[in-house]
């Protein structure tokens, strides 16, 4: 009985210590979740601009009201300017008179209204799609509907 008994020991002081080691891979992901639990905090905390999609899809004369159409110039291929086109007058983004020229005609336009249906081509980045809502949301528009255009 006694080779039994030494057996059972050897199989205990083997377990006790993988028992140790078998902790590591969890304080391992404890400590990662920790630290991403600390780093999201500032990622997610950062302000954006809340944008209205409708819920269904724009069909042929479905929009009604306003309309300002956005378009990237091309040259060789890529795009060097961004051109607005609203109530039949060409605008250029890059211009700030003219910028403070539409805000001006949005106004006049929207009257009490105050929508503005805006159709994006695709190519146009979104970071001047932002800048363009920005610049309508001053202007007193209150709700903007976007629509991408296929490229």
């Amino acid at each position: 009985m006694k080779p039994f008994a030494f057996q059972s020991k050897r199989k205990s002081r083997r377990s006790t210590r993988l028992g140790v080691l078998g902790i590591v891979p969890w304080l391992n992901a404890g400590l990662i979740v920790m630290l991403l639990g600390m780093v999201s905090h500032h990622i997610l905390v950062t302000p954006g601009t809340l944008v209205e999609l409708s819920q269904r899809e724009a069909t042929e004369g479905l929009l009604q009201g306003q309309i300002m159409l956005v378009l990237p110039v091309e040259r060789a291929g890529v795009p060097t300017q961004i051109v607005l086109f609203f109530d039949d007058d060409r605008y250029d983004f890059s211009d700030e008179k003219q910028m403070l020229k539409l805000c001006e005609r949005v106004r006049a336009l929207t009257g009490s209204r105050r929508e503005l249906n805006v159709l994006v081509d695709r190519r146009v980045q979104q970071g001047d799609v932002m800048a363009l809502l920005n610049l309508l949301r001053s202007s007193g528009v209150e709700r903007i509907n976007v629509v991408e255009k296929p490229a």
